[in-house]
């Protein structure tokens, strides 16, 4: 599955294979029926080639027990710099709701979805926000995330 990602449909496989240096081992679990997913999560056009960053998971019943990280470099100089791309998750973002004017400043934000209805959102009431970025260039194109966890602040 990497190397569907890392030679998509418009890559000339025997003329850039020879260039692709793969840079990190990879893992395998026996006896186990899974799934697995991958994702190309960076291009980039360093001084050394292009760099791709390719990440993968291996789920169990739709639940990650493996994840991968792969990066690769093709020897060679490229200038398609507007082909290039990174998609970073972000560290995880903490913020602490005191007061019911915190309550009403992050439900006005549209970005706000606040869908489980059994964990309302209260005082004194500390979220993770977990986001992952895309940026081209030095502009970030969109930012996406979930609030992953929720506790009450004793």
């Amino acid at each position: 599955y990497i190397m569907k990602a890392v030679f998509p449909p418009d890559v000339d496989l025997l003329r850039d294979a020879l260039k692709l240096v793969h840079l990190s081992n990879g893992f395998k679990m026996t006896g186990n029926v899974c799934t697995s997913e991958v994702r190309v999560v960076s291009v980039i056009n360093p001084d050394s080639g292009k760099s791709m960053k390719v990440k993968g998971a291996v789920l169990c019943n739709g639940k990650p027990i493996i994840n991968v990280t792969t990066p690769f470099i093709y020897r060679e100089s490229f200038f398609d710099n507007h082909n290039a791309f990174k998609i970073v998750d972000e560290f995880p973002t903490l913020v602490d709701i005191n007061s019911r004017a915190d309550i009403a400043v992050l439900k006005d934000k549209e970005w706000y979805d606040w869908s489980d209805k059994t964990k309302p959102l209260l005082q004194r009431t500390r979220l993770f926000l977990h986001t992952r970025s895309l940026q081209k260039g030095s502009t970030y194109l969109k930012v996406s995330g979930a609030i992953k966890s929720l506790y009450a602040i004793k």
